[in-house]
């Protein structure tokens, strides 16, 4: 939704600049008022095919009109993304559009005709608006929910998650013909989980005396450009170890979150273990103080 309330955004800008040669978007206070108008306006032209925003900015006020269609026109390649990204989750999961029962849309910006239209057209089906969808994230949750709680006291559930990493898992090594850092993924992501996965690596030099392993999350073959997860290192290696020794590295990922790293170098005493907990969720401090004001006991100031 953000982007395309930047799209309208920046078309009223636009218009405005067009009329009086003064950009509204310079001022914070006349953007953030612009920009709620255009959230306002994005949700008018849900329902209908114009609305106009007001803007004013250095003695100049104008009311802007917006048609559907110019809005459509600004956010085509918004549209593009989506669709492709729809189509990648699909083929990630291993599913096509004829395996789905419901597609239900959540997020206040898929009551956009143009969202809702391109749906139907890539899937043949129509969209499940039975679901509010600002609600549909809170409905998915509360199922979840419980679901746990129906594990906990040894009762079956109605239906079956199965959890998947969202970021793939992996170890930094170096390219052997072109001497640059490269992520060696090990775990790739949308694999189910609990997993389990082994790579083997090799060591530079001849005589090396440690090896440090660094554990990085994301798809992106470069190191810099992924998450740092953590480091563990192996030491007192065995004096005479040629170059290009092998190194075995296991990870193990639970659905908790947590990664066990496992290093070790075969036909030696070397290797080390190591644990991360990967924090996906809010802090400590708020999961509590939410705990405490679903019991009743305090209010809370988490967003």
């Amino acid at each position: 939704g953000y982007d395309w309330d930047q799209r309208l955004v920046d078309l009223v800008a636009e218009k405005f600049i067009r009329l009086h040669m003064v950009d509204p978007r310079e001022d914070p206070t006349t953007l953030g008022k612009l920009w709620r108008e255009c959230e306002d306006a994005k949700r008018t032209l849900s329902t209908r095919s114009k609305a106009i925003v007001p803007c004013e900015y250095r003695g100049f006020a104008e009311r802007i009109e917006v048609t559907r269609a110019e809005f459509e026109d600004a956010t085509l390649d918004l549209l593009d993304r989506t669709r492709f990204t729809m189509s990648q989750a699909l083929k990630a999961a291993g599913l096509d559009w004829s395996r789905l029962d419901r597609i239900l849309l959540t997020g206040g910006s898929t009551r956009m005709p143009m969202v809702r239209n391109m749906v139907r057209q890539i899937s043949g089906k129509d969209p499940d608006t039975s679901i509010a969808a600002d609600e549909a994230v809170a409905h998915g949750a509360a199922l979840r929910a419980g679901q746990i709680l129906a594990a906990r006291e040894g009762k079956r559930s109605l239906f079956r998650i199965r959890n998947v990493n969202s970021h793939s898992l992996g170890v930094v090594g170096v390219d052997r013909l072109t001497g640059r850092k490269r992520n060696g993924i090990l775990i790739p992501r949308n694999t189910p989980i609990p997993a389990t996965a082994r790579r083997t690596f090799r060591t530079r030099h001849a005589n090396q005396r440690s090896i440090l392993v660094e554990i990085v999350e994301g798809e992106n073959p470069s190191p810099e450009e992924c998450t740092l997860i953590g480091r563990c290192t192996i030491r007192k290696l065995p004096r005479d170890l040629p170059a290009r020794s092998p190194v075995d590295v296991l990870f193990h990922y639970e659905p908790n979150g947590r990664l066990t790293v496992k290093v070790s170098v075969p036909h030696t005493q070397a290797q080390v273990e190591t644990r991360f907990t990967r924090e996906n969720g809010l802090p400590k401090e708020h999961l509590d103080g939410w705990r405490r004001y679903i019991s009743g006991a305090e209010p809370t100031d988490y967003a």
